[in-house]
């Protein structure tokens, strides 16, 4: 099964951030390249030429649209050219890092990717859609189980965001197998069996390609779940690492 993939710029809006439901209601398509020339006229004067340089910069609306357009194209060394000079230009901007750490993570460079999106966290650290991606970097670089607390931060901000836990159910499975996710539910149920009931239900109800009623009624127990409740289920699945 392929894991559930990044989305570069969802639909949903993380709270006091509009930017990402900007973008979607920008219906001009806007070139790639980077920002204007500096024109000649002016390129003989130092202060012109900072201050010609500075109005050409694009907002954040304009780098997002680019972004999109690239990522449509999955024109990833684009990409990765356009997060470069974005961070460059607005070096405290959450989301050009979020950019350039999805770029390097198509490329498969994790580590960058990873650098990439700690940075992302730090500036913004209620990114869950970061902390879902920074989950799948890890994943990829194989430490599980750094991925899987990336994936409880991710669920700790949004309980709601089923691709974080479809990204930690399927970790686990990858890391333990069938016979591990049994296990894990047994462990579970002995504390609280209707958590036990829910996640089970989520994990393997993604694994059959499918998602019924069940699975469904699964999510919005698992989206109801407390801090410490999310912190006890996240607890009892890394004691079984071991």
């Amino acid at each position: 099964m392929n894991p559930t993939p990044s989305r570069l710029l969802p639909c949903t809006t993380p709270p006091g951030r509009g930017l990402r439901a900007l973008l979607a209601r920008l219906a001009v398509p806007l070139l790639i390249a980077v920002p204007t020339a500096v024109p000649q006229a002016v390129a003989a004067d130092p202060g012109k030429t900072e201050a010609v340089r500075v109005e050409a910069q694009p907002d954040t609306s304009e780098w997002l649209a680019r972004a999109r357009l690239l990522e449509k194209r999955r024109d990833w060394p684009g990409l990765l050219l356009l997060g470069m000079h974005w961070t460059r230009v607005d070096i405290d901007n959450p989301l050009a890092w979020f950019v350039l750490g999805r770029a390097h993570q198509e490329l498969r460079q994790h580590a960058e990717a990873i650098a990439a999106y700690q940075r992302n966290l730090r500036l913004d650290p209620s990114d869950f859609h970061a902390r879902n991606n920074l989950g799948n970097a890890l994943r990829e670089s194989l430490r599980h189980r750094d991925a899987l607390l990336a994936y409880r931060e991710a669920v700790r901000a949004n309980p709601r965001y089923f691709p974080a836990w479809q990204n930690m159910g399927r970790t686990y499975y990858v890391l333990k197998g069938q016979a591990g996710i049994f296990d894990a539910v047994e462990q579970v149920r002995r504390v609280n069996p209707e958590l036990a009931r829910a996640w089970y239900s989520l994990v393997l109800n993604h694994y059959r390609g499918r998602e019924d009623i069940a699975s469904r009624e699964a999510l919005e127990y698992l989206s109801r779940l407390s801090p410490a409740e999310v912190d006890q289920l996240f607890n009892l699945l890394l004691e079984r690492l071991h």
